[in-house]
């Protein structure tokens, strides 16, 4: 092997380890950039874990705080029923006729069919307990009878607010009903009305008609609606 064959041979090594750095210099900036992004894959994962718990520990503390309400609804619907129950024994007791106002005797007794003898405190304690019972029901209806004759003394105001918006409607005889009959005014009716989210007046215009050669057949006209209350005040 001569001197050029040799040189040939040493560019060619030269050669071949200048490719092999190149090739270890790539692999060395994708082993780098691999490491980057394994550091950045734990750090989202740290994250998410850490966000995880929060939820979890949300969640827990939502769960606790339903339990709790649905345990303080469940009392208050059962303290909602004890009221009502209470209510409608003293709305019977105050209101209701006067069978109505004592308990039943076979909830409520003071004693058996047995005899019982009673001390004079016992005797005292049982006709002052009734008489105070008396004095309150004389009190009760005393009240109830002032409050209706001050009703029925206070004068009764027939006109609506003035301010409260009027919808009118005209109530008419049929054109056939109206033949030969001159039309001499209006009969105006005003009803408080009740309307979500707005409340109006409703103001019935009812033409008033007379015979002119019939003065015996009076006024004629369409007669009011009927209402729930009289009067639709």
């Amino acid at each position: 092997m001569n001197v050029k064959q040799i040189a040939a041979k040493l560019e060619q090594l030269i050669g071949r380890q200048s490719a092999a750095d190149e090739q270890a210099a790539g692999l060395d900036i994708e082993l780098q950039t691999l490491q980057a992004n394994h550091v950045t894959l734990q750090q989202q994962h740290t994250e998410a874990l850490a966000r995880e718990h929060q939820l979890r520990c949300d969640y827990e503390a939502l769960l606790h705080s339903t339990q709790t309400l649905v345990t303080d609804r469940d009392q208050l619907r059962n303290r909602v029923a004890e009221l009502e129950a209470a209510n409608k024994k003293l709305t019977n007791i105050v209101w209701g006729r006067r069978s109505e106002r004592r308990e039943d005797s076979d909830q409520l007794k003071l004693w058996d069919d047995t005899a019982v003898e009673l001390s004079q405190d016992q005797l005292a304690v049982i006709t002052a307990t009734a008489e105070a019972q008396r004095l309150s029901d004389e009190e009760l209806l005393r009240g109830i009878k002032d409050r209706r004759e001050k009703r029925k003394a206070t004068p009764r105001s027939e006109e609506l607010p003035a301010h409260l918006p009027r919808r009118e409607r005209i109530l008419d005889l049929s054109d056939e009903e109206k033949v030969g009959l001159r039309h001499i005014g209006d009969a105006v009716t005003e009803r408080l009305c009740f309307e979500k989210p707005q409340m109006y007046v409703d103001r019935l215009v009812r033409r008033k008609y007379v015979k002119p050669d019939d003065k015996s057949a009076g006024v004629i006209s369409v007669p009011v609606p009927p209402a729930v209350i009289e009067g639709g005040k």
